[in-house]
């Protein structure tokens, strides 16, 4: 049988945050497209179809269709799109590796120092940074690899960094 707790997990936090963003809607009025955008996330995995395996118990039911929101601040879609990186970042990195026993992954972070305002983010900066690190001798050796660039905010300003992951 097909484990839909998985997905009823997400729901309740869609919903918890579909309430949040009505709310500050009704409270402060509709601005730049956000009522569509709150409208589907209201509906945003309402519907879930799937086809389960004949052979039954320990096989996964595929999920066939489903109404999905897309929206960037919504949990079940955030949670879906994490789980297609996760897949893309895995496949990528097991094509680098190909078989090679001997080749290893590094895991690398590149961080700049915090800044008291999103403003003052400059992605340039650490992207060029990247860019010339990578350029450099030592880096050639490398077969490639995938990055992200992550800005965390924990009370203390933004604080913007690379995470490679490099074979």
């Amino acid at each position: 049988m097909h484990d839909i707790g998985r997905f009823a997990d997400k729901k309740v936090a869609s919903v918890a945050v579909y309430k949040a963003f009505r709310d500050a809607l009704e409270r402060f009025g509709h601005y730049r497209g956000y009522k569509r955008m709150v409208q589907s996330m209201g509906e945003c995995g309402s519907y879930l179809q799937s086809l389960e395996c004949v052979q039954g118990v320990g096989h996964d039911a595929k999920l066939v269709s489903a109404n999905f929101c897309r929206a960037r601040y919504c949990p079940m879609c955030a949670w879906r799109r994490g789980l297609k990186q996760a897949k893309l970042t895995y496949d990528k990195l097991a094509h680098l590796l190909d078989g090679d026993e001997q080749l290893g992954l590094v895991f690398v972070t590149l961080t700049l120092r915090n800044v008291s305002s999103a403003s003052e983010v400059s992605l340039d900066r650490l992207t060029e940074g990247f860019k010339a690190l990578r350029r450099r001798k030592l880096w050639k050796r490398s077969r490639g690899g995938v990055w992200a660039i992550e800005i965390t905010d924990r009370g203390r300003g933004y604080h913007p960094h690379i995470h490679a992951i490099c074979v």
